[in-house]
């Protein structure tokens, strides 16, 4: 949202959810867009549809890590 600010726009919300397929299924049926992370796009994005890459660098998301205390990290999990 504040991204749009930036671009000073501001979008009308009519969902939000967490249900990626869901998601999917509202944009093919032609109820809007949605922005979704890019690993979520590669399994099945239906046909109707198409995906634009937003290559603006200066947008960012947060993410974190968790995992079990009972165990050592393997190396590949520490990179």
């Amino acid at each position: 949202v504040q991204a749009c600010k930036d671009a000073h726009f501001s979008p009308s919300i009519a969902f939000e959810g967490k249900d990626i397929d869901a998601l999917k299924g509202l944009v093919s049926a032609g109820l809007g867009v949605a922005l979704m992370p890019e690993m979520t796009l590669v399994d099945n994005t239906p046909r109707s549809t198409v995906i634009i890459p937003i290559a603006d660098s200066n947008l960012t998301r947060t993410v974190g890590v968790i995992y079990p205390t009972q165990r050592k990290l393997l190396p590949t999990e520490e990179l």
